[in-house]
């Protein structure tokens, strides 16, 4: 396989209690099956726990510290199945390349990098890149995910593990604006 797009909808469950409210995104890829991202999976203090999986991807896991509804990058852990992966990242970079999430999967090393404008990212390894694009409002929202090379499940249950983050670090001005919100977060 060397090029597929799919699309993922969203998707939400409430019974009442926030700790029962899940959303996240739903959808079928022709080469994976059907693929979904969950999140808030779990709470636990500050932490909140975010999860991929599906037919023919394997189970991904997402923790970080909860801001709002995605957690954010800082003090981050993931995993594939039960394996945690060891992520770096430069918060001082100015580039969006230094920025990016750089990750270890058997072997394998990815990066996370923000893509152009708005809320695109690309999870990329070797030859395989995993272009993932929110877009819409509403009742219109979606998850665009274009896979470009020989990608395995792996690669597309951490692409789209993401969508459920606050990425807002991979950009400068986003790491600029989330410092400042912090900072006067700490004034209240």
């Amino acid at each position: 396989m060397s090029r597929t797009t799919f699309k993922l909808d969203p998707w939400e469950t409430r019974n009442g209690a926030r700790a029962t409210h899940q959303f996240g995104w739903r959808g079928e890829s022709a080469n994976f099956g059907e693929v979904v991202v969950t999140y808030p999976v779990a709470r636990q203090n500050l932490t909140v726990l975010i999860g991929a999986k599906g037919d023919r991807i394997p189970d991904t896991w997402f923790e970080g510290f909860g801001e709002g509804k995605s957690p954010s990058l800082s003090l981050m852990k993931l995993r594939v199945g039960t394996s945690q992966l060891s992520v770096r990242r430069r918060s001082w970079a100015l580039t969006k390349r230094g920025r990016s999430l750089r990750f270890t999967h058997e072997g394998r090393k990815y990066t996370c990098t923000a893509s152009g404008r708005g809320k695109g990212y690309v999870v990329s390894r070797d030859e395989v890149r995993v272009k993932v694009i929110q877009r819409g409002s509403g009742s219109r929202k979606h998850v665009t995910v274009d896979v470009d090379g020989p990608a395995e499940p792996v690669d597309i249950s951490l692409a789209v593990l993401f969508s459920g983050t606050n990425r807002a670090n991979l950009t400068l001005g986003g790491a600029i604006r989330s410092a400042v919100a912090r900072f006067f977060d700490m004034l209240s």
